[in-house]
C-alpha cells in the first residue's frame, strides 16, 4: 500500500466502503480531469469516500465535517497528535489483551466506557489539549471493542453500546490517516 492508501480507522454506521466502485462511475468528469480542486464532506463519518477520493484525485482544499463532536475530535487528534494517540492506544490494547478472560475484558470495556462518558461531560471541544488524546483513544478503543462497532448515545448523551467480545486494531491505519489529514480543515457543526 502507498502512504496515501488510507482506510477508515473506525467502523461507522452508514459506512460507504462497499459502494466506492459504484460511486466512481458517478463522479463528474471535471473531477476526473482535475478541474475540481476543493472537496467538502458534510457527513464524513468513517471517511470511506474521502480516503478513497484522496488516493485518486488532488485536492487543494479539503473540508471534512460531521455533527458528531467526538468523531471530529478523533480526526483532529490523528491530525495533530498521532504519535501520542498511538502510545495511548497501545497501552489500552496491551492492558486489554493481557486480561485472562472475556469477563475481565468486559469489565475493562465498561470501565473505559464510564471514563469516556465522564470525559464527554467536561470536554472542551473547541480547544486542543491533552484531554483530547485520552478521549480519542477511548472512543477508538470503544469502537473496536463494542458490539458491531456502533456509536450510540442514550437520552442523557452517554455512549451506551454494550461490549462486543472482539478486538482488532491496525496501527498502520492511523499513520496513513495522518498523512491524509495534515492539510484538512475539520469541523463539527450543522450545515
Amino acid at each position: 500500500m502507498k502512504s496515501n492508501d488510507a482506510l477508515p480507522f473506525l467502523k461507522w454506521a452508514g459506512g460507504k466502503r462497499q459502494l466506492l466502485n459504484q460511486f466512481e462511475e458517478l463522479y463528474p468528469q471535471k473531477l476526473k480531469d482535475g478541474f475540481i480542486t476543493t472537496y467538502i464532506e458534510p457527513f464524513v463519518g468513517g471517511g470511506a469516500v474521502f480516503f478513497d477520493l484522496q488516493k485518486k484525485y488532488k485536492f487543494q482544499k479539503v473540508l471534512l465535517n460531521d455533527i458528531n463532536e467526538d468523531l471530529i475530535l478523533a480526526y483532529k487528534v490523528i491530525q495533530s497528535n498521532c504519535s501520542e494517540l498511538l502510545i495511548s492506544l497501545k497501552r489500552l490494547e496491551e492492558r486489554f489483551i493481557n486480561l485472562q478472560s472475556i469477563e475481565l475484558q468486559s469489565i475493562m470495556f465498561y470501565e473505559i466506557r464510564n471514563i469516556f462518558n465522564k470525559e464527554k461531560k467536561s470536554m472542551d471541544y473547541s480547544v486542543l489539549d491533552s484531554a483530547w488524546i485520552s478521549h480519542a483513544s477511548n472512543l477508538i478503543f470503544l469502537n473496536k471493542t463494542c458490539f458491531n462497532g456502533l456509536y450510540r448515545l442514550n437520552k442523557s448523551g452517554e455512549f451506551n453500546v454494550p461490549f462486543g467480545k472482539y478486538y482488532y486494531l491496525q496501527f498502520r491505519k492511523f499513520v496513513k490517516c495522518f498523512s491524509c489529514l495534515t492539510k484538512c480543515n475539520l469541523n463539527s457543526w450543522w450545515i
